[in-house]
């Protein structure tokens, strides 16, 4: 059986402000992270250890990136003024994650979600980055698998 491996670069956040499917993509990321948990309930006793899931999922979306391309010093097309405004206001948005254009095998998470956190970092003479965290308002993530 092949392997059906993903290089990482081809993995993109993107969202719809207006929370429909018209997606923008959030550019010069140099990491994003799908995090998904649900919550455990501890059923230990003195009979011995034990562990039970819990109702409660929690998902989040997360990424780092450049604030301006790092090649040519332009603006992003999603960038931080735009996600800053998105924070302030309280949007709630449609996010993807996943491959733009997934083959066989491959999935993408969908859902609708707010901006949890987002974070400007401005080192030193360094490049300026920036970090935002989107939580899923109905978690987790819908999956959805090409076949």
């Amino acid at each position: 059986m092949a392997e059906n491996q993903i290089n990482g670069r081809d993995i993109l956040i993107q969202i719809d402000p207006a929370g429909g499917t018209s997606y923008k993509t959030v550019v010069c990321l140099t990491s994003n992270t799908l995090t998904n948990s649900l919550t455990e309930l501890d059923a230990s006793s003195k009979c011995g250890n034990k562990w039970i899931p819990g109702k409660k999922f929690e998902s989040t979306i997360s990424g780092e990136g450049f604030l301006v391309d790092p090649d040519t010093g332009t603006p992003t097309n999603q960038g931080f003024t735009e996600l800053y405004d998105l924070f302030e206001n309280r949007v709630e948005v449609s996010i993807r994650f996943g491959v733009a254009s997934p083959t066989s095998g491959e999935a993408v998470y969908t859902g609708d979600a707010f901006i949890q956190q987002l974070e400007l970092v401005a080192p030193d003479d360094e490049l300026t980055t920036f970090s935002v965290t989107f939580r899923c308002t109905n978690p987790p993530f819908t999956q959805t698998v090409t076949y």
